[in-house]
């Protein structure tokens, strides 16, 4: 990242934090910038697997375009294990950039990108490091997301 986006990244979430939790919940962005944006805080509340996750205000996340291995398959607990060291490690709170072409998939869950904050100056894209740390592998789905960008 730029420094300069860095800087202003960081600006954005230190305040925003309360006025986004406050108000209500919608899909439009609260920040967007070099082909991402931020349309939803929300808390994170339970894993489900590897890529899916409860969550406050929205309900059931699903990681978009990545795969990670189903429960009582080969790496799926692992995989479980990863998503919930992320959120534990870093915080429940998370980032979400919701697909803007379907909002949900046919399971209901909202399709997201989903960012943790890394420390002061750096958040984290969820999705990604499962992919790079082999906890997931790469599916792209049709919606607005380039998962090799």
């Amino acid at each position: 990242m730029r420094s300069g986006f860095k800087v202003l990244l960081t600006v954005f979430i230190i305040v925003t934090l309360g006025i986004c939790t406050a108000r209500p919940l919608s899909y439009k962005p609260v920040y967007s910038g070099d082909g991402w944006e931020i349309d939803v805080i929300a808390e994170v509340r339970r894993v489900v697997d590897g890529d899916t996750f409860d969550s406050f205000p929205v309900g059931r996340v699903r990681l978009a375009d990545i795969n990670a291995p189903e429960l009582g398959t080969p790496g799926g607990e692992a995989s479980k294990r990863a998503l919930e060291y992320l959120v534990g490690k870093y915080g429940s709170k998370v980032y979400l950039d919701v697909d803007d072409l379907y909002v949900k998939d046919r399971y209901n869950r909202i399709v997201a990108v989903v960012y943790l904050r890394f420390n002061s100056t750096h958040i984290l894209n969820v999705n990604e490091w499962l992919v790079e740390n082999c906890y997931a592998a790469i599916d792209d789905y049709y919606n607005e997301f380039n998962p090799y960008t």
